[in-house]
């Protein structure tokens, strides 16, 4: 640009036979403008774009001489009178220049701040609040910024497991990408702590459930049961896992279960009863079971006559009569005939024989009786009705009557014969003594002689 316009600094005289170019092209030269345009782009926001005014390239009007030349001519000949001709320069344009060098020179530092500006926020990263959020949510976050986390654990009552509990760097400050932050993480309640168990006899569910929660015991499983006794949603009892465990001693990590009631458990009457009557045990547990009956029935054992034993005797529930599964059927089974002492006080001595159905070792007896005839029942050494089937060394007597005791004439008796007539008398229910006294007399020494 500067090559150009110098060409119009310094005026020369046009040389001889110049005369002799064509008087349009004169005209066309006159009529040129030149228009030139500075543009001046930074990097990226800033563009800078000066216009210089259209420099005129003034042209003496003075007629030339139409003398003809040959075309290379002409056009050397008007190469040449451009440059000798004179330039009128702008007076402002030395302004312009500065004013454009200043706005580059702003733009270059408007473009380093904003470059700079732009690199330490695409570098560094805003630290947000992560109190009481969960651990989960800040490893997204340090994913996605690629921040590294140094994690503390430390217990907490008041926080639950893997929720944040303080931060090292404070909110809203901003960290560089790659750097590390500090959290302490909760890791719940001590499990080694000793809590002691409420009192749990007489709560409710309600009670119980807040005592859990606000203790932070998670080892102890709440489980409800039907009940037939205790109202729905309160305590039945606790089972610890360690049968030895004190309540006042229980730590929050022991382990145990708790039982709620969930009332009585209705259920409809769709089963038949059978009847069992003659049946064996084996034959009522098939029924239990294939109506899944949820309680187990009760058996008990009585003696039979005339049932044999290990067969079904009677049972609580009629034939033909409806159960729900919850009902509970009592069933006896026989044990076999019973060994139970007879009842011997309407027999007499002569029917004695007729009574003892089991076989019995019992045998009759003979006492004095002042009041009751010869013959007749007395009394028996056991009572009636007691089962003696698992005495096998039972015996009884039975005593009848054999009137007042009478005490026939003991002269001519021996000596030695008394001592076994009076413990007959006293056998029987009798209570005589006797004295001997010694007298000389005609008869055989030791032969009674009075009495």
């Amino acid at each position: 640009m500067s090559d150009f316009l110098s060409g119009f600094s310094e005026k020369k005289e046009p040389k001889k036979g110049s005369d002799e170019r064509a008087p349009e092209k004169v005209e066309a030269v006159k009529k040129e403008v030149k228009a030139v345009k500075v543009e001046v782009k930074p990097v990226k926001e800033a563009v800078v774009e000066e216009v210089v005014e259209t420099e005129k390239v003034v042209v003496d009007d003075k007629p030339l001489p139409t003398t003809k030349m040959s075309d290379a001519d002409s056009l050397e000949q008007e190469h040449k009178y451009l440059r000798d001709e004179p330039t009128e320069l702008d007076p402002g344009y030395k302004k312009k220049q500065m004013k454009m060098r200043i706005l580059i020179g702003v733009g270059a530092v408007v473009f380093l701040i904003i470059a700079a500006t732009s690199y330490y926020f695409m570098s560094t990263v805003k630290v947000p609040d992560f109190a009481n959020k969960e651990i989960s949510e800040v490893r997204n976050w340090s994913k996605e910024n690629r921040v590294e986390l140094e994690l503390e654990s430390a217990f907490s009552n008041e926080f639950d497991t893997n929720i944040v509990l303080t931060q090292e760097t404070a909110v809203g400050k901003r960290i560089k990408k790659g750097s590390a932050l500090k959290l302490s993480i909760s890791k719940g309640s001590d499990p080694d702590e000793v809590i002691g168990l409420m009192p749990f006899e007489g709560s409710n569910e309600t009670t119980i459930y807040e005592w859990l929660e606000k203790s932070h015991v998670n080892n102890l499983k709440v489980t409800r049961i039907y009940h037939d006794t205790i109202a729905n949603g309160n305590f039945i009892r606790i089972e610890l896992l360690n049968k030895d465990q004190k309540p006042e001693d229980f730590k929050r990590k022991d382990a145990g279960t708790i039982y709620i009631s969930k009332g009585t458990e209705s259920f409809d009457k769709t089963i038949v009863m059978l009847d069992f009557k003659g049946k064996t045990k084996g034959d009522v547990e098939a029924f239990h079971t294939s109506n899944k009956f949820v309680n187990p029935f009760v058996y008990e054992e009585v003696y039979s006559d005339t049932v044999e034993m290990g067969m079904i005797v009677s049972q609580s529930i009629s034939k033909d009569e409806k159960l729900a599964i919850n009902d509970v059927v009592t069933i006896e089974v026989s044990k076999g005939k019973a060994m139970v002492v007879p009842d011997y006080s309407a027999t007499t001595v002569d029917t004695f024989e007729n009574v003892n159905p089991n076989g019995l070792n019992i045998k009759p007896g003979e006492k004095f009786s002042s009041s009751v005839a010869y013959g007749s029942f007395l009394s028996q050494s056991a009572d009636a009705g007691l089962d003696v089937t698992k005495d096998p060394n039972f015996n009884m007597t039975v005593y009848y009557s054999v009137g007042k005791p009478y005490i026939d004439t003991l002269v001519g008796k021996k000596e030695g014969d008394l001592a076994k007539y009076f413990f007959d008398f006293n056998a029987k229910g009798a209570n005589v003594t006797y004295v001997v006294q010694y007298a000389p007399r005609c008869l055989d020494k030791g032969t009674v002689a009075e009495a």
